[in-house]
């Protein structure tokens, strides 16, 4: 499943049996004037998350390999500052048991957000992208771009 979103490109890729590897993968098309805190996570229904997560975000000049999560019973999400370069690519990695939906977000934060002002949140399917909830104090800073989902 893709979806293109105005500057992001942004798809599941899977396979498993019993369980289920995901990779979501997002591409920034043209590169953002903001660089800030994002986030990017899941929001599980009716399946529950195996191991942990690896977040890799990608640019011409560096790799950073992220692997702290916040993690919550319904899911989970990751926050990352962007840093300099270009052909931004940032990758997901994590296994589910299978069945289930999974439903998959990445806010970018229009203005400068502080790490801490990233992780306040809850995971909602009312949130943007049905998945991030956050707190009226910093939801105006996130763009409520649209996810993408997939039924395992």
């Amino acid at each position: 499943m893709e979806v293109i979103e105005r500057y992001l490109h942004n798809k599941f890729t899977l396979w498993g049996v019993r369980f289920v590897s995901i990779v979501v993968t997002l591409n920034w098309i043209k590169i953002p004037s903001v660089r800030s805190y994002d986030v990017m996570g899941a929001y599980l229904k009716n399946t529950s998350l195996i191991g942990s997560v690896i977040t890799h975000v990608k640019t011409d000049l560096d790799t950073v390999s992220i692997y702290d999560y916040d993690s919550q019973t319904n899911g989970f999400g990751v926050s990352f500052k962007l840093f300099d370069g270009n052909n931004v690519k940032i990758y997901q990695y994590y296994d589910t048991k299978a069945g289930g939906t999974i439903y998959a977000s990445y806010q970018h934060a229009k203005e400068k957000t502080t790490l801490s002002e990233s992780k306040k949140y809850t995971l909602s399917l009312g949130g943007y992208g049905r998945v991030f909830s956050f707190d009226s104090s910093v939801r105006d800073k996130y763009d409520a771009m649209g996810g993408v989902y997939i039924n395992l």
